[in-house]
């Protein structure tokens, strides 16, 4: 295992502690992903272990998933990820380095979106844009959470709910990549790697971090996701 690899590694399994405890990470584990490995790989890699994190969560929350939700959500995520996935291959890596830092710092500081999906039409169209987004480098983790929060009353529901959402977008995310030519081979290694450390990060994070206060763990994120985006914009526009 290289260096590279074992700080990939190691970032999944304490991000799938916060993810665990506190909930989406405002795209941690993409920001860290894009600083390390080459930039046309990032959001396929980003998919692949994400989809993962999420399956795990929805196992852990089965019973209080509201599927209609997710169902009609996961209908809009195939049209959004197949457009989305086909412009991302297309471009160029530093042009994709500004596309993923921005839209990063928008879902940090940006205004959140109100409004809830409540299974049909709406749903599927919020499905179709979060797709397109995560395609393009964009965090939804916690997009999707507003997104669908208002049509949820009971936290553990919100919470399966949100994880199926974002599973179907992340498993679109690969299978339309994989059509689009792009090959996972090389890094199934890292991968794997990677899921297991997901894994057993979120069974600690179940059982450390939820009597440690949520607001210091989200400001510490916060302006970590921050620098590192602004990073990555600074690389983008050839100033680093």
């Amino acid at each position: 295992m290289t260096i590279t690899e074992a700080i990939l590694v190691l970032s999944s399994f304490i991000i799938s502690i916060f993810n665990a405890a506190i909930g989406p990470t405002g795209g941690l584990s993409l920001v860290i992903m894009a600083s390390l490995v080459p930039p046309a790989a990032v959001v396929p890699l980003h998919g692949a272990v994400e989809s993962a994190s999420s399956i795990f969560r929805v196992a852990a929350n089965w019973r209080y998933i509201d599927w209609r939700i997710a169902l009609t959500f996961g209908v809009g995520a195939i049209v959004g990820g197949l457009v989305g996935a086909s412009i991302s291959l297309q471009l160029p890596g530093d042009v994709l380095q500004i596309v993923i830092g921005a839209f990063i710092l928008f879902s940090v500081w940006g205004p959140k979106p109100k409004g809830g999906a409540n299974g049909g039409w709406r749903g599927a169209v919020l499905g179709a844009i979060s797709s397109f987004v995560a395609m393009l480098g964009g965090s939804i983790g916690a997009l999707i959470m507003v997104l669908i929060g208002s049509a949820m009353d009971d936290r553990r529901g919100l919470i399966g709910t949100q994880s199926a959402c974002v599973a179907f977008v992340h498993m679109f995310k690969m299978i339309a990549f994989g059509i689009l030519g792009f090959v996972f081979a090389p890094y199934l290694y890292l991968i794997v790697m990677m899921i297991v450390a997901t894994f057993f990060g979120g069974l600690l994070g179940r059982h450390v971090l939820d009597r440690v206060p949520e607001e210091m763990f989200r400001r510490i994120i916060k302006i970590l996701v921050t620098l590192l985006a602004v990073r990555m914009l600074a690389i983008g526009f050839g100033l680093i």
